[in-house]
Formats: structure tokens, C-alpha cells, sequence
């Protein structure tokens, strides 16, 4: 038996990535990433063959998941005081990896006090070298440091057979192309196959590009990752059966739906006891082959990468007399695939001076898109690897055409119903979201579909719109969306992947602030809306914490003071196109989006209930980004102005569905996280948005949707069952269909419900809400409701 006290001394591995402190390189030239991360790359993928914690490091395949990322810290090398060093002095397993130019004297520090080893790229008495030799050097590092522990201790090391320098697997690295793209997806099966110090064996090296395979090489791109997508899911599921057999908990259901695909139970036994790679291809070759019978749901990490044409050309405009040619720039933001072609007639019709400097550009701009791109495939370490789930990276989005429609959309919303400005909003919208469903293939898309349960997305566009199989992405699936520009905030934000938050009746606040002025006609909503959310709190004796604020740093001081785990904020927001940037008003007064990143309290979930905290056709500056940026986990922004009242009754969905799972009434199987219950917030308002259209549009024309229709929603899931379409996904993919024969008993709804659809009237109003962050680590601690009663 191991020593559990040592053990748990041991448990936790932590890699620190120590930057440089020197700000004379400039960020990035399109996504903005610090230097500091670009110069890191190499220690990501040295990270990558590393454990993510004792588990994997001990325990034998296939019980090595963990359900963890790597613990993956950037520290500044100005932070690192004594202080903090010896709050980290317990660690054992890790490293701090060291990036040039980083003092000599902070080395000296880290080894003062830390007993973790010290990895540079050059050579020094302090310092493992980064290298061939560097895993190797590392595991003898820790054998003796382990050494150490259990002689203080007089116990016998029971970790020596562990460094020893092999593979924990026997399982060969599945084969792919070489390339950034494909390199997660690569990487996660391997990870699957057991921990691989080899990870580079299965690559080989594509074609050279040209202009006479350009179309087949990114076909061949979107098959090896469709390939891999079906590869990995196999084999997580194969991994998964497995390892309830090892653990002894495969039960007849589990032997019936292996039976299905031709495999047996003997089978799965001898790859538990023998492990060897000819029983488990063999397994997995069964299943793949019946890939679409597969009944199994994995997260996943979809990358989204593009250029904000915005910002890129806002930048551009400052660098003056030494601006870049946007026909060079254009090779870039409209690109729209996995490979980079240079036409080389960008260079014709300018003199030979000329011609050099465009040369020179494209090669520094090139150069500046593949870091980005590499950094962008390498950040699969911190947000998906030791999950063992899929990170999908696409194709480049294209930029210009989409940051013009945003440009437009943002027009069109101003006031639309007024200005009848509806129906063009409409046909841009579904424009917008075209641009985003065609980067991704059908049959990924289908895979993703089909197998995904959470979504997450990393990209500054918003994904959720996309509309595959007739539903928006963020209706049809659990989603949430981690902006890239600038890419300092995706690092900061996986810090959080790190943990499980929970939400429990006894740490639930809820604070309230309303910004609004007395005078403002949406005043009395906000004071409604502490009354309509107390309504919900009072299920579980509960109050919510009202607060109005008429400045800045009535604001600041009412969150630093309260500390809540909620924050909600009701009043205006805009976006400021001339400084591009967004402000929350407050009373006369406004914050803007970098004031709020000093705010000393980081509320675990924040709604913002404002117009315009995370548009589309501005720079990253937004109000929303920048609370995420700040590290709240969960941050609700809106695109658009919305309608206080919409607003409001989107809120309120937010905490009565959020009560009814701490209460226990809402069904376990649909509200478990925080995720869920955005999911589902987001469904209620999507099955609603054809009454409000057709309420608009009966307004307008002296009429009201209540002389006809008592209870539409009702006659809505009457209808649904009578169809027996039972399944709520479905009932909201006929939703138009369902709404159409509804509305067919009277002449005059039907005919203007032929309007609405045809004329582009349909207005996707909970689409305006953004889900950012990571809303998918939050649990929600349910309770019975007898101890309710009890405690009330």
C-alpha cells in the first residue's frame, strides 16, 4: 500500500512558464498574442508528453484518465517574490520552464525556494537544458526528488519503477499528416493510447504545396481530420468500456451494445489483462466501422480562427508612411482554408523597390499568421488534452466580407422595428451565419452533431449562430465561446479549466445593480427585476441583494463590497466606435470595458443586462470580454441593443431555471451545470421568438395575437404531441412548421405568418445573448426538497 500522506503530498503536478518582463517585442501582428507565448510554443508540446497528475503517472492503461488538463501557469517573472515561491515550495512534480531573457537572479530565486525543476533553453549550472534528453532528465529529477521524501519520511520509495524511461503504452502512434491543424486531434489519440513519450512517430510529412494541388491538399484536410474526428471518438469510447471492465463495473447493457458492433466480452477482457496493440485495433476496428451506431457524447473544443479585419486595419492606418499594402494583407483576412498559396502577381506592376518591400511584408505578415496558427493548435494542452477530448481546428474564416455584414448588422439594429429595418437585419443574419455553417464540412459537422455534449469554441466570431440541421449551434447544444483576440485572454482563461465551481443554495448571492436613471423609462424594470428573481429565490428562502448605482465608483465599490457569486447588471450599455470601446453607463457617468478589468472582485457568473457588451463590428475592447478577461467564469454579453424587457424576462429565465434545479424539481438529467441551464434559457426564448414577431407584427396593423389565440405556446406542445414529436430538440426544429399550422386556423394569422417567413420578419432575438467562458464547470448542488421544507 502507498503512504497516503506522501501520496497526496505528491498528487499535483504544476508546470510555470516564467516570461520576461522586457516589453520591446510587440504583440502579434492579427490576433494579438504577447511574445512571451509565442516563445513558449516549444514548451507546450514538451508539456504535452508530460503527466497531467500522479494517476496518470502511476496507474496502469487504460485507468490513466484523469478527466483533467494539465495545470499550465504563465507567471511573469516580476511576480515571482519569495512569497509566492514558498506558497509553491510542497510541489514535487512539475517544472518551471524559463523563457530567455528572463533574469538570472529570479532563477536563483525559483531555486531557493521551490524544490521543482528548472528548464531553460540554454545551458546553465541552475538549469535542466531544453532538448532530446530533456523527459528523461526530468523523470531522474523527480525519481530523486521523490527519493528524498520517502527517506525523511523512513518509507520506501514506491515510485522508482515509474521513471523509469519507457512508454506506458504499447499501442503504436496512429498515423496522420504533419501539420498544425490535424495536431491536436493527433495528439488526444495518442493520449488515449497511454502516455507516449514518442509522439512524433506517426507523422509524415504532406506534399509541397503548389498551385496544381492546392484544391486536393485541402480536401485531403478536411478528410484526415474527419478521419481523425472518428478515430478519436472510437477510441474514447473503446477506452471507455475498457476501463468499466477494469474497474468492474461493465454490466450486461454494456456486453449487449458491444455484442451489436461484433465484439465480445473475452475480448475486451484480454485487452484488459494482455494490453496489447493487435486485441485493441481489432476492437476498434469493429466499432469504427459502424461509427454511426456509436451512442456515445464526448465535450469538445472547436477552433474557429480568423483575423479582426477590424482591428487589423485600424492598426495598420497608425503604422503611417509604413503601413502594409492591404493586397498583401488580403491574402490573409480573406483566407478560407487550411494552407496558405501565394499569388505571386500581388507583386506585378510595381517598381523593383517596391516589389521587395511587398515581398518583405508578405513573408514578415506570413511569418507573424503561422506563429499565431501554431500557438493557436498548441493551446489544445491547456484546454483539451488530458481530457482526452477532441479539439477541432478549421479552416481560416474570412474576414473582410464578414466584418462588413457585422458592420451593416450593427446599422440595421439600431432601432430597427421603428425604422422597419427587421427584414434587412434578418437576410444578414443568415448571410453571417452561412459564412460561419460553410467552414465546417457536412459530415463534421454531422460528427460534431451527432457526438458532441458541451461545445466550447474558441474564436472572435460568433459560432452560436451557426445553423447546420435547421437549429442555431447554442439551441442545439450545450455552447459557450472563448474570444482569441487578444490571445493573452485564451491563456488566462484556461486557468479556470482547472477547476469545478459549485453553486449550492448556501453560497448562492445574487447581486442586482441597477444603473439606471430614476427618469428612464426602463427604471421600473430593473426595480422589478429584483422582485421578479425574489419570486424564484424565495423557493429556496432566499433573497437576491438589490443595489442602484449612479456612478462609476458607486459601481466598483457596491461589487468589491457585496462580493457576489452572481452579478447582474441592468442598465445601458453602447459601444463606442470612434475610441472602440465598449462602457456600461451609470447615471451620468460611464466605465469603460478597461476600468472594469481593475474591479477587485471576480463574480463567478455575470448577465449583462446592457445593449452592446460584446459587438461584433469593433476591436476586442469589449464589456463582456473584458469581465471574462478579469476572470469570471461565465459571462452573458449581448451583440445588439436589446429590449429592456426581453432583457429582462431572459434574466429572470436565467434564475428560475437556475432555482429549479437547486430545489430538485427540474429533471437531472437536463439541469446538472451551469451550461444547462443557458442551454435551456436559450431554448424557451427560441420557441417564443415566432409569438413576438407575429405580436409586431399585429401591433403594427391595429391587431393583437389574443383575439385569435388564447394560449399559442400551449396549442404549440398539444400540437407536438399530437405529431408525436416527443423529443424537445425536434419540436424546436419543426418549431416554423409547427407554428405555420398553428396559425393556418385563422386567415388572417396565416397570411401574416406567410408574411413574417417570406418577407424575412422573423426576428432571432435570443440569439443577441453571447454565452462566454466556460458555464460547463459549474455544478449545481441540487437539493431534495424535503430538506428544503425542513430548513425553510
Amino acid at each position: 500500500m502507498y503512504d497516503q500522506k506522501i501520496m497526496n503530498k505528491l498528487a499535483n503536478f504544476k508546470y510555470i512558464i516564467v516570461t520576461s518582463d522586457a516589453q520591446d517585442v510587440p504583440d502579434t501582428l492579427f490576433n494579438r498574442f504577447d511574445n512571451n507565448i509565442i516563445e513558449s510554443i516549444h514548451f507546450l508540446e514538451a508539456i504535452a508528453k508530460l503527466p497531467v497528475d500522479q494517476k496518470e503517472l502511476i496507474k496502469e492503461w487504460p485507468l490513466t484518465n484523469t478527466g483533467l488538463n494539465h495545470n499550465i501557469i504563465y507567471l511573469n517573472e516580476r511576480l515571482l517574490t519569495a512569497e509566492l515561491l514558498s506558497s509553491i515550495s510542497h510541489y514535487i512534480f512539475g517544472a518551471f520552464f524559463i523563457l530567455d531573457r528572463v533574469d538570472l537572479n529570479v532563477i536563483k530565486l525559483i531555486k531557493q525556494y521551490t524544490r521543482l525543476p528548472v528548464i531553460s533553453n540554454k545551458h546553465t549550472t541552475m538549469t535542466l537544458v531544453y532538448g532530446r534528453d530533456l523527459i528523461s532528465n526530468l523523470y531522474s529529477y523527480w525519481s530523486k526528488s521523490t527519493k528524498e521524501i520517502f527517506k525523511s519520511q523512513s518509507k520506501e520509495n514506491q515510485f522508482d519503477d515509474y521513471f523509469k524511461l519507457e512508454n506506458r503504452t504499447s499501442i503504436d502512434c496512429y498515423t496522420t499528416l504533419s501539420t498544425n491543424f490535424i495536431k491536436p486531434l493527433y495528439s488526444t489519440i495518442n493520449r488515449l493510447r497511454g502516455l507516449n513519450l514518442d509522439l512524433n512517430n506517426g507523422l509524415y510529412k504532406p506534399e509541397p504545396l503548389s498551385p496544381e494541388n492546392y484544391e486536393v491538399k485541402e480536401k485531403e484536410a478536411d478528410e484526415e481530420i474527419i478521419r481523425a474526428l472518428k478515430q478519436l471518438i472510437t477510441e474514447k469510447y473503446v477506452t471507455l468500456m475498457v476501463g468499466f471492465f477494469a474497474e468492474g463495473s461493465f454490466d450486461n447493457k454494456d456486453e449487449q451494445i458491444l455484442s451489436s458492433f461484433g465484439v465480445n466480452k473475452e475480448e475486451i477482457r484480454d485487452l484488459c489483462e494482455q494490453k496489447d496493440e493487435s486485441t485493441y485495433h481489432k476492437i476498434v476496428s469493429k466499432i469504427l466501422s459502424k461509427f454511426e451506431s456509436i451512442k456515445f457524447n464526448t465535450d469538445m473544443v472547436l477552433c474557429f480562427p480568423s483575423i479582426n479585419y477590424h482591428l487589423l486595419m485600424k492598426i495598420n492606418a497608425m503604422a503611417g508612411k509604413n503601413k502594409l499594402p492591404k493586397k498583401v494583407l488580403r491574402l490573409f483576412y480573406n483566407s478560407a482554408s487550411y494552407y496558405h498559396l501565394l499569388d505571386s502577381k500581388i507583386f506585378d506592376g510595381a517598381s523593383d523597390k517596391r516589389k521587395d518591400l511587398n515581398r518583405n511584408t508578405f513573408l514578415y505578415a506570413g511569418s507573424e499568421r503561422a506563429k499565431e496558427l501554431t500557438v493557436i493548435s498548441s493551446l489544445h494542452t491547456m484546454f483539451s488534452l488530458g481530457k482526452q477530448i477532441p479539439f477541432i481546428r478549421t479552416r481560416n474564416v474570412p474576414s473582410q466580407k464578414f466584418y462588413t455584414k457585422t458592420y451593416a448588422l450593427a446599422r440595421y439594429s439600431e432601432k430597427m422595428e421603428e425604422r422597419n429595418k427587421v427584414s434587412d437585419f434578418v437576410r444578414t443574419f443568415k448571410k453571417l451565419s452561412s459564412i460561419i455553417t460553410d467552414v465546417v464540412p457536412d459530415e463534421q459537422w454531422e460528427i460534431i452533431l451527432n457526438h458532441g455534449n458541451h461545445i466550447k469554441v474558441l474564436s472572435d466570431m460568433p459560432v452560436e449562430w451557426a445553423n447546420y440541421r435547421g437549429l442555431p449551434l447554442c439551441v442545439e447544444k450545450k455552447f459557450s465561446r472563448v474570444p482569441i483576440t487578444p490571445g493573452n485572454g485564451l491563456i488566462s482563461h484556461s486557468y479556470v479549466l482547472k477547476n469545478e465551481y459549485v453553486i449550492s443554495r448556501d453560497n448562492l448571492s445574487i447581486l442586482i445593480v441597477n444603473t439606471l436613471n430614476k427618469n428612464d423609462q426602463l427604471y421600473q424594470l430593473g426595480v422589478g427585476l429584483k422582485t421578479e428573481v425574489d419570486k424564484y429565490l424565495k423557493l429556496i428562502d432566499r433573497n437576491s441583494i438589490y443595489r442602484e448605482a449612479s456612478s462609476k465608483d458607486d459601481f466598483v465599490s457596491i461589487i468589491e463590497e457585496i462580493q457576489p457569486s452572481i452579478l447582474i447588471f441592468y442598465g445601458h450599455g453602447s459601444y463606442d466606435s470612434i475610441e472602440d470601446i465598449g462602457k456600461l453607463h451609470i447615471g451620468t457617468e460611464y466605465i469603460t470595458s478597461v476600468e472594469i478589468e481593475n474591479i477587485k472582485h471576480n463574480p463567478l457568473i455575470t448577465i449583462l443586462g446592457a445593449c452592446e457588451t460584446q459587438v461584433l463590428h469593433g476591436t476586442h475592447m469589449n464589456t463582456a470580454s473584458l469581465f471574462l478577461g478579469n476572470l469570471s467564469v461565465s459571462v452573458l454579453g449581448t451583440f445588439f441593443p436589446v429590449d429592456g424587457l426581453k432583457a429582462f424576462t431572459f434574466i429572470s429565465g436565467l434564475i428560475r431555471n437556475l432555482v429549479n434545479t437547486l430545489n430538485g424539481s427540474a429533471p437531472a438529467s437536463y439541469f446538472e451545470h451551469w451550461s444547462d441551464i443557458i442551454l435551456q434559457t436559450y431554448r424557451a426564448h427560441y420557441v417564443l421568438e415566432p409569438l413576438h414577431s407575429m405580436k409586431s407584427y399585429l401591433i403594427k396593423r391595429g391587431d393583437r395575437l389574443e383575439n385569435y389565440i388564447e394560449d399559442p405556446l400551449a396549442e404549440f406542445f398539444q400540437l407536438c404531441e399530437e405529431r408525436g414529436i416527443k423529443d424537445f430538440v425536434e419540436r424546436l426544429r419543426n418549431r416554423d412548421d409547427i407554428y405555420k399550422e398553428i396559425f393556418s386556423k385563422h386567415k388572417k394569422l396565416e397570411e401574416a405568418y406567410h408574411s413574417i417567413l417570406k418577407n424575412n420578419l422573423l426576428l432571432p432575438d435570443s440569439l443577441f445573448y453571447s454565452s462566454l467562458g466556460s458555464p460547463e464547470v459549474i455544478k449545481i448542488k441540487r437539493e431534495k426538497a424535503n430538506e428544503l421544507t425542513k430548513d425553510s
